[in-house]
């Protein structure tokens, strides 16, 4: 972690507290005292003063380089700190299990960020019917129907690794669910209340993104795609001509479908998904993680190399980052004339089908974002230890 001056550098040793630098990592001091848990998992800088997050001993705070350390814990239900995000107004925490906290006195006092959103990470997001659902890492979906201003935890039907949720979505009135639970794939009709299993076919497989295109279709991590033509209730693989299986992407428009691989590129199938066909050409890397379609124009995200533009139904591809500071994208999402991207350097918009990009992240934690979804009048960013952040569109 480094200071505003160049040479000033902090690191945390794993079970050895903070250690800090003047002269750019020549040589290192250890800079702990006063820190009563030695197991720092997060540090951040915010202009002369130190912020350091504990696996166990809460929040804590140097103003002179490390040398000396305050704990700053009032507020906090839970002392496991996973993530510090200063921003121009405040200091944010995010937990292991009580979600996000904000500190706007330098941690003297805290306050919950994340009402009802009871654990964090959260990976997934998706938005139906004036309600909004986060996909997190141990409390299954949570649900809020007030713009993300409060939650309420909608896991009936769901039981231990089922509770971690890789991916969630809203598909034909219906909403699915992705878990780390090997084939554990779930169905809810009444919009989050209930929950009931839509896995037969999928054992062992985790399911990492799903989309329509007259029938479900389920991207899988090492299985390649699975077709439901019952809503779920039965999936057959769906991989002819699919030479990469790890699916991480998946959009559909009209009779076609394009599916995003890791090592692969882009992959389309206007059969239904009967057959696939690589389009790759241009991609570098060909890890695609966002895929999104507009006005006959194709956006991918990638991993590492920022995002690309097809205008000739992908069989060439260009890249399109003038404005993305953040190359390493995790998703795509249309609203509108707009196009959102979600990469770890925050959110950037375009309005010209990516010929120019903007940042998009007022108010938002430097923070790596992990999903997105546009809502009624708002757009929703997932954090993997913020929480969920709402800005009008």
């Amino acid at each position: 972690m480094r200071s505003r001056r160049a040479d000033q550098l902090y690191a945390a040793a794993h079970d050895a507290g903070v250690f800090f630098s003047a002269d750019s990592g020549a040589t290192w001091v250890p800079a702990s005292t006063g820190l009563t848990d030695l197991r720092v998992r997060a540090l951040a800088v915010s202009s002369s003063v130190v912020f350091a997050g504990t696996e166990g001993g809460g929040f804590f705070v140097s103003s002179d380089h490390g040398a000396n350390w305050e704990p700053r814990s009032n507020g906090l239900t839970d002392l496991r700190i996973q993530a510090i995000a200063p921003s121009a107004v405040a200091v944010f925490a995010g937990t292991a299990a009580g979600g996000a906290f904000r500190t706007t006195d330098q941690g003297v006092t805290w306050t919950a960020n994340s009402s009802g959103l009871v654990a964090t990470p959260v990976w997934s997001l998706a938005a139906r019917s004036g309600a909004v659902f986060a996909g997190t890492a141990g409390a299954g979906p949570c649900r809020s129907i007030d713009g993300g201003r409060t939650w309420t935890v909608a896991n009936q039907g769901l039981a231990g690794e089922e509770l971690h949720v890789n991916t969630i979505a809203a598909i034909d009135g219906r909403l699915y669910l992705g878990t780390l639970s090997p084939g554990g794939v779930f169905v809810s009709l009444d919009n989050g209340d209930s929950w009931t299993p839509a896995g037969l076919g999928l054992e062992g497989q985790l399911v990492n993104v799903f989309a329509t295109s007259g029938y479900v279709f389920a991207g899988t991590e090492d299985a390649g795609i699975f077709r439901s033509d019952d809503h779920g209730a039965t999936w057959t693989p769906s991989n002819t001509g699919l030479t990469h299986t790890s699916v991480h992407a998946l959009t559909a428009s009209g009779g076609t479908v394009l599916a995003g691989t890791s090592g692969g590129g882009v992959f389309r199938s206007a059969d239904g998904g009967a057959s696939w066909t690589p389009i790759g050409n241009g991609l570098p890397g060909s890890d695609v993680r966002g895929l999104a379609e507009m006005q006959g124009v194709l956006l991918a995200g990638t991993g590492g190399n920022g995002v690309f533009r097809s205008i000739d139904q992908g069989a060439s591809w260009q890249p399109v980052r003038n404005g993305i500071t953040d190359f390493d994208v995790h998703t795509l999402v249309v609203d509108g004339a707009n196009v959102y991207v979600a990469t770890d350097g925050g959110v950037f918009r375009t309005r010209d089908l990516g010929a120019s990009w903007s940042l998009f992240s007022a108010g938002l934690p430097s923070a790596i974002v992990t999903s997105l979804a546009a809502g009624d009048a708002d757009l929703f960013a997932a954090t993997p230890g913020l929480g969920v952040w709402r800005r009008a569109r």
